[in-house]
């Protein structure tokens, strides 16, 4: 599972929600500055979520879970994944 947290406007938010259905990713946060969104799949859904998020300004990407961490532990995902321009 991933939590990425985005910087959403007004005019992103509703886009950011539309790619976050696509992927069946669940938005479990929402301020009037950002949006947080979880993900749980495979590396390369994780992967082509952030591909489609690149437009927008992320600024956190965390495991929760990961293999050799207790559950619980938040990591940063870009330690576990090759993740470009976070």
């Amino acid at each position: 599972m991933v939590l990425i947290k985005l910087k959403a406007d007004e005019n992103a938010r509703s886009r950011m929600i539309e790619i976050a259905n696509i992927f069946r990713a669940k938005i479990i946060e929402v301020t009037p500055e950002t949006m947080t969104v979880e993900l749980t799949g495979d590396p390369n859904k994780v992967q082509g979520f952030m591909e489609l998020l690149k437009p927008f300004e992320i600024s956190g990407v965390y495991t929760v879970w990961r293999d050799g961490h207790r559950k619980g532990d938040i990591i940063p995902l870009s330690r576990q994944l090759r993740i470009d321009n976070l």
